[in-house]
């Protein structure tokens, strides 16, 4: 394999994962800003390596809700009980800080690539 086509696949690799986490972000926004909605399930952005750079599937979370007491509440049931999704906005925002720095990092890689395409073309010219 060259040195054209091994850049290639490092940019590849690199755009998956940006879209990656991407993902990974959005998903993580939806949760936040489903905090404090009933019905909402948490979901998570899981990334996976397929030989070819990342796979994203999104998944709704081991235990997406919990319940919490609020006899007062309409969507309380018999006992009083709400569900509500199982969000730290904590967790959350951790997430989306390794989301950001995996980012820069992809960017770093694609910049990398791009600048060895560069200096070989400058070599071959």
């Amino acid at each position: 394999m060259g040195e054209v086509e091994k850049n290639l696949d490092a940019i590849s690799i690199a755009l998956s994962g940006l879209r990656g986490q991407s993902a990974k972000t959005a998903v993580s926004a939806e949760n936040i800003a489903n905090v404090s909605s009933s019905n909402y399930e948490a979901k998570d952005a899981v990334l996976s390596s397929n030989g070819t750079g990342v796979e994203v599937s999104v998944q709704t979370r081991q235990n997406p809700t919990f319940k919490t007491y609020s006899p007062d509440s309409a969507l309380a049931d018999n006992d009083g009980y709400v569900s509500v999704p199982n969000i730290s906005l904590e967790e959350e925002a951790v997430n989306l800080l390794t989301a950001e720095i995996a980012y820069k990092a992809n960017v770093s890689v694609i910049k990398t690539a791009d600048e060895m395409q560069d200096s070989l073309l400058d070599v071959l010219a």
